[in-house]
């Protein structure tokens, strides 16, 4: 393991940071390994991080940042405000070669594997169970008939739901304790690599956003390193409450309680943060934003009159939305095919059968002869025409125009 020589801070903290480093340095002392200090941003929570790893912990440590930026700032202050004792070699951005200080993104550790045949098995299921969940299906062989027509259909949206599905089936492996099974082979040689350090500290830079995919990977890549010291900084905690139990739960046992938090007066005080106020300004609509706030309905209204006439060329396209309509009611079709009765239809798409109902009538079309006419209460709810138009919009343009193959 390499020597960390004579490598320090060359710097002058601020009253800030002495009280955290202090906070720190007696958690450390005690033989504390999870660290959580909240500051706000400009509070130089990155010298903290840094001074934490030269003159603190001094054992090899792995930075991971949101982004590429907040990565290559925790490189560069490091040059410019430490003394690396000759060691500026060992500060780096990649996992080539073992390292004193490595500073990476979350991404680089935390990708997942793009493409897996069990993956895709998983995520085919749930995608099946849902549509029967939610009586877009009757059946397996229906939901697969339904699915493969999208693919062929519209191989975009195919592609954009299937990768929803697959996303589900990785966070419940990763949260079940199988998070380093699922990353790409790229961030598993990263993790390899870094292991070969022998890393003593992660810090997590803007850790807030450990509660979901990155939080579960590295709750096992910490037991991977041999549970090493990590440090926390962020200046938003988040809110436990929004996200699941076991998400919740793993942010707490990673990070323990927040050990200090940089009161922001006292910035301001020291002159390390400049005073601010929340100003808000209510302004007048300039020209362009009153004409379009003006013609939002009136453009809505020609929108509905375009798909009610339908294309002009109708040679394999799915019909303007009076016919559809006329012909879902009449032959009482789901996607999931016909079904016996009125009833039935009702049951299943409850929504769909009232306003394709109410929308007739407002047409003066004549309702099918097995379509009932609206009941009283329904009338009575006095809907306007936008909230009937709503979900003729959603089933029409889901099970009619993106399935059109024009």
């Amino acid at each position: 393991m390499a020597k960390f020589g004579g490598i320090g801070f060359s710097g002058k903290l601020r009253p800030s940071q002495i009280a955290s480093s202090e906070i720190i340095r007696e958690q450390l002392e005690a033989g504390e390994k999870n660290l959580h200090v909240v500051a706000p941003p400009g509070s130089g929570k990155t010298v903290l991080g840094l001074y934490t790893w030269s003159d603190l912990v001094r054992l090899p440590t792995l930075v991971l940042s949101p982004n590429s930026a907040i990565q290559a700032q925790w490189v560069a202050r490091a040059k410019e405000l430490f003394n690396l004792d000759g060691k500026e070699e060992q500060i780096l951005t990649n996992t080539k070669s073992p390292g004193l200080l490595t500073s990476l993104t979350y991404q680089s550790v935390t990708l997942p594997k793009r493409a897996d045949e069990n993956l895709d098995d998983a995520a085919m299921e749930i995608w099946i169970k849902k549509l029967i969940s939610e009586n877009e299906a009757d059946n397996e062989e229906t939901a697969s008939a339904w699915i493969k027509d999208l693919e062929d259909n519209n191989r975009d949206y195919f592609r954009e739901r299937f990768s929803s599905y697959r996303k589900q089936v990785r966070d419940d492996f990763a949260t079940h304790g199988n998070a380093l099974w699922i990353l790409h082979e790229s961030s598993k040689k990263n993790l390899e690599n870094l292991a070969k350090t022998g890393i003593g500290l992660i810090i997590l830079d803007e850790c807030h956003h450990l509660l979901g995919h990155w939080g579960r990977v590295l709750s096992e890549i910490r037991e991977y390193f041999g549970d090493p010291i990590v440090l926390g900084l962020t200046a938003t905690p988040p809110d436990i409450g929004s996200v699941s139990i076991d998400d919740g739960e793993r942010y707490k046992e990673f990070f323990g309680e927040v050990d200090y938090e940089v009161p922001v007066p006292a910035l301001v005080r020291d002159s390390n943060l400049s005073p601010y106020q929340d100003l808000a300004y209510f302004v007048r609509p300039n020209p362009d934003e009153l004409k379009y706030i003006a013609n939002v309905d009136k453009e809505f209204e020609e929108l509905i009159e375009e798909i009610s006439n339908g294309p002009e060329d109708t040679k394999n396209r799915t019909p303007k939305l009076d016919i559809w309509l006329t012909e879902i009611l009449s032959k009482l079709l789901l996607p999931s095919g016909s079904v016996k009765n009125w009833t039935s239809f009702v049951k299943r798409d409850e929504n769909l059968a009232n306003s394709a109902r109410l929308y007739l009538l407002y047409k003066n079309i004549d309702l099918p002869e097995n379509v009932p006419y609206p009941e009283q209460k329904l009338i009575d709810l006095n809907l306007k025409k936008n909230q009937v138009m709503i979900t003729l919009l959603d089933r029409y343009i889901r099970h009619g125009l993106l399935r059109s193959k024009n």
